[in-house]
């Protein structure tokens, strides 16, 4: 996913070599082939603007060769590649690796948002069921509190109606 972006602004860099090449060109005159050592990048230069990585540069290269979206070619000043006049440019116009980007972090987008809705709705269900478990308990509470306070007065009433039968057996 990370070389797509750099797949694009490599195509960009190339695209951009091809048309200043064209824009030198009589565009009226017969379509004429291109010079690689005018519209392409040597190896070396590639490395340079990918600081060097020759590892990523094999990966990047890759695809794009795969895909036929640039051409490689062999000249005194080093190997090299170009981009293609067809494929290249029009994967380069129509953003071809940007929207793959786009795509793939759409796709993990729609795998995790569900997850963490799960998550936030099983969280809150948890609270949901703490709440409702205090407010019951404090309920419960509160109910045998009532019960005991019921049941001292019961009892204190049957002392004193205890009390006034004994004081009326004395007599």
């Amino acid at each position: 996913m990370r070389f797509n972006r750099i797949r694009h602004k490599l195509l960009h860099k190339l695209y951009l070599r091809y048309n200043n090449d064209l824009d030198s060109k009589d565009l009226n005159a017969p379509r004429q082939t291109v010079s690689a050592d005018k519209v392409g990048l040597t190896l070396l230069e590639i490395d340079s603007f990918l600081g060097n990585k020759k590892n990523d540069r094999e990966l990047i290269l890759s695809e794009l060769y795969k895909n036929k979206e640039i051409e490689f070619f062999d000249l005194k000043a080093g190997k090299g590649c170009m981009i293609n006049e067809d494929y290249g440019i029009s994967a380069y116009s129509n953003k071809k690796y940007l929207n793959e980007n786009y795509r793939i972090l759409k796709n993990v987008v729609l795998f995790i948002l569900p997850i963490i809705g799960l998550v936030i709705a099983l969280i809150n269900l948890n609270f949901k069921f703490n709440s409702f478990k205090k407010t019951k308990n404090t309920e419960i509470e509160n109910l045998n509190s009532k019960v005991e306070n019921i049941e001292k007065s019961i009892f204190e009433m049957k002392n004193k109606a205890e009390l006034k039968t004994d004081s009326l057996n004395l007599k």
